[in-house]
């Protein structure tokens, strides 16, 4: 039974046309040239913050190493009353290096996402979090988010994702 809306009058929504999209106005790519635009565009930030989400997983191991060392390994303030055999004052140190842990690897996969162009919701996620005090390694997390952020939103990009 044919459908009476505004679809069966409208010469772009045929099943041979491969131009535009069901879902939007938008066409799509009409080569493989479009999809290499867009990812030249996200090539750069996606490979950051790859680097970046790589260095915050060697920041998190290294200070995981220097918590396990103990008592001796290192000369740190400390907060008054928290002697370093307490195990709450361990236990927050240790979810401190999951923390930074769990942050490097969100951020890495991200910019693979990115970089391949595919999870745009999780991209988003990563790169806001690339931009958040979860690990030392955010001072460079934040340009590069701002980058990729920018390069998400390009035209040539939004038209591909």
């Amino acid at each position: 039974m044919p459908r009476g809306d505004e679809y069966d009058d409208d010469d772009r929504y045929d099943a041979g046309d491969d131009e535009y999209d069901d879902y939007d106005d938008e066409p799509r790519p009409k080569s493989r040239k479009g999809l290499a635009a867009a990812r030249d565009i996200v090539a750069a930030p996606a490979i950051l913050l790859m680097i970046v989400g790589v260095l915050g997983l060697v920041a998190a191991a290294g200070q995981g190493a220097m918590n396990m060392a103990g008592p001796g390994a290192r000369n740190q303030a400390r907060p008054p009353g928290a002697a370093r055999n307490n195990v709450a004052y361990q236990a927050g140190r240790m979810s401190a290096v999951l923390i930074s842990c769990t942050w490097g690897a969100v951020v890495f996969f991200g910019g693979l996402q990115l970089k391949n162009l595919r999870s745009r919701g999780f991209v988003t996620f990563a790169t806001v979090l690339a931009m958040l005090p979860c690990n030392v390694c955010f001072l460079l997390g934040l340009p590069f988010g701002i980058w990729a952020m920018v390069a998400m939103n390009n035209e040539t990009v939004k038209r591909v994702y």
